[in-house]
């Protein structure tokens, strides 16, 4: 019996000398791995405008009224300045209970907060500033944040991946030239999407009817892109 266990422990024991005999005669893979990236800025073709308005009254339908008259008066606003309804969303509106606390932690009711976002998509970016007076004109009460972008952002999305991976190309060249060396064929390539990059500004706008020229203007969309690629090394 013991002689049946030490000829099966001989057996393995070679298996395993002869298994990493292997793995250490393997010749490790030869490969660059680069990151290839890139950025594209293009004008602004669309402006996307998020306005909040909010009104605090005594009773709930007070101030529910009080918003939607201001919406209503907007609403007749970018009508007359031929912003179509597609290009406006209205959420709905959301009310609550105002409280004051006592020093003793009671709390009373004093009054009633009604609250209602506004989303329009201006097509006319140099107008830009119009509708921003128009709405604080109106009582709408915060500008939130504007964004920039493009009516056809997959196109712009498709010519950025593109240079990124010339710039990987590139970049793997002069690595390899740099060693002495040449770039062999392609062994992987690892994607990960990139979505477009809308240009955000948090603002504090001011009405100012009597400017001469504007004081804010619309900025670039940017998209970004990157993709990681290995490539062998020619001798």
């Amino acid at each position: 019996m013991k002689a049946k266990q030490c000829m099966a422990m001989t057996i393995l024991s070679a298996a395993c000398f002869s298994i990493c005999v292997q793995a250490d005669t393997v010749p490790p893979v030869q490969g660059l791995h680069t990151v290839g990236t890139a950025m594209l800025s293009v004008p602004a073709e669309i402006v996307v405008i998020r306005v909040s308005v909010v009104a605090k009254k005594k009773d709930a339908l007070t101030a529910k009224k009080s918003v939607d008259d201001r919406i209503a008066n907007y609403f007749d606003f970018l009508d007359k300045n031929g912003i179509e309804k597609k290009d406006i969303d209205a959420g709905n509106i959301d009310t609550s209970t105002d409280y004051a606390y006592s020093e003793n932690g009671r709390k009373s009711v004093t009054g009633y907060s009604a609250y209602r976002k506004l989303i329009i998509t201006l097509r006319q970016p140099d107008k830009l500033n119009d509708f921003l007076d128009g709405a604080l004109k109106l009582q709408l009460n915060e500008i939130d944040n504007i964004s920039f972008t493009v009516a056809h952002p997959e196109e712009y999305q498709e010519k950025v991946r593109q240079m990124a991976i010339q710039n990987a190309i590139d970049k793997a060249e002069s690595l390899a030239k740099g060693f002495g060396r040449k770039v062999g064929p392609l062994v992987s390539i690892e994607y990960m999407p990139s979505e477009k990059e809308e240009r955000w500004h948090y603002v504090s706008y001011q009405a100012s009817p009597n400017r001469a020229t504007p004081t804010y203007s619309a900025k670039d969309a940017v998209f970004t892109d990157n993709v990681e690629v290995v490539f062998s090394l020619a001798q």
